[in-house]
């Protein structure tokens, strides 16, 4: 979600949907908008994202993530025909290959960018990472930003079409995967931690190249020595805010080196959100990193019913709003790759901002 980096995601279990057998190829006209059906689909799903929009709720008894409370959601570069976004022609065209990872597709000689896979890459090597950056969305972890800085929670801004996304299911933030035998949630950090610039998976020590090394050096820490305190952990984030070099304030690249927090910290961090100081920063959005994006199938993901929409994003500056259209174009894409049928809702970046309790609609 950072100016350096780029990113994908998804939310609620609870819509019920079919999945047909994943060994078939067919043209996506077949999936042509049913405006109707897109409609009604909708309408049985925004009650749902609304309500974990709204529920809160701590770490379970065993330390996941609750399903119902909160939305994992990861922006879309796209569609479009600038080489960052989605090229619906040449993935539409794309044969169906339900076996190869994400990390299969990216890592090949020529890559392909399917929305549903993350997109983060060393950007020293531009070898692929195992990660990829997301933000949590929660009724508590929306802060008002300052005059000065931007208003949107999720990305709302005209470069790279950054109006669409995914919504994911918090299940994923549960899961082990036993070759690697870690958590998929790595890291979180209560603004955009530039986690495309890190080391350890997003996670580690800043590599920024725009923030000159002596400052990476001193303030760009990965994981911090930090008690289980909020009150200590914002004292390092004002640290941060009010650190200069040689006479610069690096005030506005706070958010990337800031400390990472743990997910056994996830309580800890929502209290940080709610309280970090917003008036110098430039980016509002917080950031989840997930480990292990790139071992999913497509068959894997649709499976395990990760990815539960898509949304438009409204309300935001000039012309730079979504349409339900082009995110139909990338539900129909999913639905040709797996047989299910994704709700197509609109996220309001007003409603965001305004702390309205339904910011998910079927405009």
């Amino acid at each position: 979600m950072h100016v350096f980096k780029n990113m994908l995601a998804r939310g609620n279990h609870l819509i019920i949907r079919a999945l047909i057998p994943l060994t078939f190829c067919v043209s996506s006209a077949a999936y042509a908008e049913d405006l109707t059906a897109s409609q009604t689909l909708c309408a049985a799903s925004i009650g749902s994202f609304n309500q974990q929009f709204t529920t809160i709720k701590p770490l379970d008894a065993s330390g996941d993530m609750p399903v119902d409370s909160g939305l994992i959601v990861h922006t879309i570069h796209g569609p479009g025909m600038d080489p960052a976004e989605l090229n619906m022609t040449k993935l539409n065209a794309l044969p169906v290959d339900l076996g190869k990872t994400c990390g299969d597709f990216m890592t090949a000689a020529n890559p392909v960018f399917l929305p549903w896979c993350g997109s983060n890459r060393n950007v020293a090597t531009q070898k692929l990472s195992d990660a990829s950056s997301w933000t949590f969305i929660r009724h508590d972890t929306l802060i008002n930003a300052s005059a000065q800085q931007p208003t949107n929670e999720v990305v709302c801004e005209p470069s790279n079409n950054k109006r669409y996304g995914l919504i994911f299911n918090n299940s994923y933030m549960n899961g082990t995967n036993t070759a690697a035998a870690r958590d998929n949630l790595g890291c979180m950090y209560p603004l955009d931690g530039d986690t495309g610039n890190r080391t350890q998976m997003g996670c580690g020590i800043s590599q920024n190249p725009g923030i000159p090394q002596p400052v990476i050096k001193q303030e760009g820490h990965g994981t911090c020595p930090l008690t289980d305190d909020k009150t200590a952990y914002l004292g390092e984030f004002d640290k941060l805010l009010g650190f200069s070099y040689r006479g610069k304030s690096y005030a506005s690249v706070a958010g990337s080196m800031v400390c990472s927090l743990p997910k056994s910290k996830f309580d800890l961090w929502v209290d940080v959100r709610k309280n970090v100081n917003l008036s110098q920063t430039t980016w509002p959005v917080n950031e989840f990193v997930l480990w292990n994006w790139d071992t999913y199938t497509t068959a894997d993901l649709a499976k395990n019913d990760y990815i539960t929409g898509i949304y438009y994003m409204s309300d935001c500056a000039s012309t730079y709003d979504g349409t339900r259209a082009e995110a139909q174009e990338i539900a129909d894409l999913y639905k040709k790759w797996t047989g299910v049928e994704l709700p197509v809702v609109n996220l309001s970046n007003a409603a965001l901002h305004k702390k309205n309790n339904t910011p998910f609609s079927c405009r």
